[in-house]
C-alpha cells in the first residue's frame, strides 16, 4: 500500500511553518489579546441607580491624556511668559529640572552635548 501522491503535498501544506522571528508570530507579548469577558449583567436596582447617575451627570468622563493634550493648539491653562519664552531652557518642578513646555524640550535637545564621532581609521588594542 502506497500514498496516493496528490493527498501527501496537502498534509504537507497543512502543517505550520516556521515563523521567520526567533520570537514567533509577533513580537508583543500574548497577555495583552486575551479576550474580555461578557458584559455581567447587573440587577434591576444597581441598573436602575446606574441610570439614574448618568442622567443626573450627563457629562462624559474622561481621563487625562498628556498624548492628547500634546496636539492641542490651545493650553489648557495660561503658562506665564517666563516659561513660554522662546529661549527658555528649564523650570524647576517638584525639585527637579525639567523641561515644561515644547519650546524648552527643544533648547534643551540642542543644548545636549554629544559625543565625537569615531573615525574608521582609528584602532584601538
Amino acid at each position: 500500500m502506497g500514498v496516493q501522491p496528490e493527498f501527501l503535498p496537502r498534509i504537507q501544506r497543512s502543517q505550520p511553518r516556521p515563523a521567520k522571528s526567533p520570537r514567533g508570530l509577533s513580537k508583543r507579548p500574548s497577555f495583552r489579546r486575551q479576550s474580555h469577558s461578557a458584559a455581567v449583567e447587573l440587577p434591576e436596582d444597581v441598573r436602575a441607580l446606574k441610570q439614574r447617575i448618568l442622567e443626573s451627570h450627563p457629562a462624559k468622563l474622561t481621563r487625562f491624556s498628556l498624548s492628547h493634550m500634546r496636539h492641542m493648539a490651545i493650553p489648557p491653562v495660561l503658562i506665564p511668559d517666563t516659561l513660554n519664552d522662546r529661549r527658555a531652557v528649564r523650570t524647576v518642578v517638584a525639585g527637579k529640572s525639567v523641561p515644561l513646555t515644547m519650546h524648552m524640550w527643544e533648547n534643551c535637545k540642542r543644548k545636549t552635548k554629544h559625543l565625537d564621532m569615531i573615525d574608521e581609521y582609528v584602532t584601538y588594542r
